[in-house]
């Protein structure tokens, strides 16, 4: 793969999960019937959220937590030379907290009591987990991050399930989330070669949530929850065999759930991007609509399918939108990517 493809890819990815946050924040929490009616249609473009929303007061097309965190812990990765370090990570997390908006209002059950602990000196390595035993940790925040673990890893899927679990750790510190969010970062590092299709993007996302229970089983806390790796196969198994796109996307929603637990958001990005054949634009706007946890389920998709497609399969209007309301600097932020030393042509 030559430099300008790889770059091509990485920017869609950074490019669509952001598009998938700003536009989901506005049917956030919503039912598919709630959205048709608010909004009169289905939701393609950025809307302000509605005053019931997590995200009321931002604008359209504005970030919310869910990328603002997932740009931070790309900067917690470069400045560590893609061999990332849990205080690097806690670091990171910190400054991303300076925002009270941010912080007060959007952030999430999980990210907000580790946040409060690191603010109270408690090492990172204890913060993320869970204060009693039937609390799994079990909130999509581990997941909604971690897209950077794989575009600093292109190809090289330990390594980016590696730095998933690291970027877990302060936050979300059990094998549940451990699983997602290895599955979601082996997604975007496989989707970043040449010879990948959407089957083998899927299969990179089982491999992420096996790889990262091994790494649980020594360095996080196990706990009795459902199996990231069946519900995944669950989910490409209806999208694989759905032939209607919307169909398909509503018996996700139906079977596998697209709210704030992990078990749900990840499986169900995955599916929707194997519903969409890959596809970036479907792949978004399919998440939003299902309403949920809509803008991490469709940053989700977002990170994934951008990847795949590269930014030439990334509806441009949405991109300048996105750029102009949040001031962002994609080719950037791609080209630091390009320069860590983890990144590695020949894949």
């Amino acid at each position: 793969m030559n430099r300008d493809e790889l770059r091509q890819r990485i920017t869609g990815s950074l490019a669509n999960a952001l598009i998938g946050d700003a536009m989901g924040s506005a049917t956030e929490s919503l039912t598919p019937e709630k959205i048709l009616q608010h909004f009169g249609g289905k939701v393609t473009r950025f809307y302000p959220p509605p005053e019931a929303a997590f995200a009321r007061g931002r604008k359209a097309g504005q970030l919310t937590d869910d990328t603002t965190q997932m740009l931070n812990m790309l900067e917690a990765i470069i400045e560590d030379g893609g061999a990332l370090k849990v205080e690097t990570v806690a670091k990171w997390l910190l400054k991303w907290a300076e925002d009270e908006v941010l912080f007060q209002q959007l952030a999430g059950p999980s990210t907000r009591r580790a946040i409060q602990r690191l603010k109270d000196g408690v090492s990172p390595y204890e913060t993320g987990k869970p204060p009693f035993p039937m609390d799994m940790g079990a909130s999509n925040g581990a997941a909604m991050k971690v897209a950077p673990a794989g575009l600093a890893h292109p190809g090289d899927l330990e390594a980016a399930v590696r730095d998933a679990a690291t970027m877990c750790m302060p936050t979300h510190n059990t094998d549940l989330a451990f699983a997602g969010a290895g599955a979601v970062a082996a997604s975007v590092a496989a989707a970043l070669t040449p010879k990948a299709d959407v089957l083998s993007v899927a299969d990179a996302a089982l491999f992420g949530a096996k790889k990262a229970y091994e790494i649980a089983r020594t360095e996080s806390v196990v706990t009795r929850s459902p199996s990231m790796v069946e519900r995944i196969k669950l989910a490409v198994t209806i999208a694989a065999g759905g032939d209607d796109f919307d169909e398909t996307c509503t018996r996700l929603g139906d079977v596998i759930g697209c709210g704030l637990p992990i078990i749900e958001a990840v499986p169900a990005a995955i599916g929707i991007f194997v519903a969409a054949r890959g596809d970036a634009n479907l792949s978004v706007t399919g998440a939003v609509n299902l309403g949920g946890d809509a803008d991490t389920v469709a940053a989700i998709a977002g990170a994934i399918s951008g990847a795949y497609s590269g930014i030439e399969g990334v509806d441009r209007q949405l991109v300048a939108n996105l750029l102009e309301v949040n001031a962002i600097n994609l080719d950037s932020l791609a080209e630091r990517i390009l320069n860590l030393p983890t990144v590695h042509l020949a894949i």
